[in-house]
């Protein structure tokens, strides 16, 4: 299967063999990396074997929606949940999704300020912060009546 029109996948990270529709551009600084993600169409994350995903949650920040692999069942969690992505199981539904984010701008738009709420809601210093001293407060209660 060949990408639609002139839409090219740009992958970060280790360098590899680049194709007609594969851009490959080994590490990047943080600039480099977030000027990509704020002019990106979206996130795609391939790991199976993912857990929190830093780089979702980048994305989210910038209001682009994500693809994922449903074999990672933290970040389908985080997709389901935050209504801000989609994920595939296999090459075909890799290009049934990204032709539908594709086909549809506004579905797109909305993913991207859903997983902006979602972060901003689970994952800001304020609610980290909070959670991390109601956790605190009941770890030392569990103490005391032991």
């Amino acid at each position: 299967m060949k990408f639609p029109s002139d839409f090219k996948l740009i992958f970060i990270g280790e360098k590899f063999q680049e194709s007609e529709d594969i851009i490959s551009t080994g590490y990047l600084s943080e600039e480099e990396k977030n000027f990509l993600l704020r002019n990106a169409t979206f996130l795609f994350n391939p790991s199976s074997m993912e857990s929190f995903s830093m780089v979702i949650m980048e994305a989210w920040v910038h209001r682009i929606p994500v693809i994922v692999n449903e074999k990672s069942d933290v970040m389908k969690c985080h997709c389901i949940r935050s209504n801000g992505g989609l994920y595939y199981r296999d090459k075909e539904s890799f290009f049934k999704v990204l032709n539908f984010l594709l086909a549809h701008e506004e579905i797109r738009k909305q993913m991207g300020e859903n997983g902006t709420n979602y972060v901003l809601k689970n994952y800001s210093s304020d609610t980290v912060r909070e959670k991390l001293f109601d956790l605190i407060e009941k770890t030392a209660h569990l103490s005391d009546n032991s």
